[in-house]
């Protein structure tokens, strides 16, 4: 069985100065499952990744599989 995790970008603008930090989210059961999370967050499909913000405040997010042994 496998999980996935969502790796989020988080990019700040703070006078022409930008800032980014990241974070990852807890584990999710199927690539199925971490999408509708990340809809109901409000970001939206692109065609490498999920995004959300505007100019000073952008995330964008990234679904990734993590195999474990069993």
């Amino acid at each position: 069985m496998n999980y996935y995790v969502i790796k989020y970008t988080i990019t700040e603008y703070f006078d022409e100065v930008e800032e980014k930090h990241f974070n990852v989210s807890n584990l999710f059961t199927s690539k199925e499952e971490a999408k509708e999370h990340l809809v109901r967050e409000g970001f939206e499909e692109k065609k490498y990744n999920f995004q959300r913000g505007s100019y000073g405040h952008w995330e964008e997010a990234d679904i990734e599989e993590i195999p474990v042994q069993e």
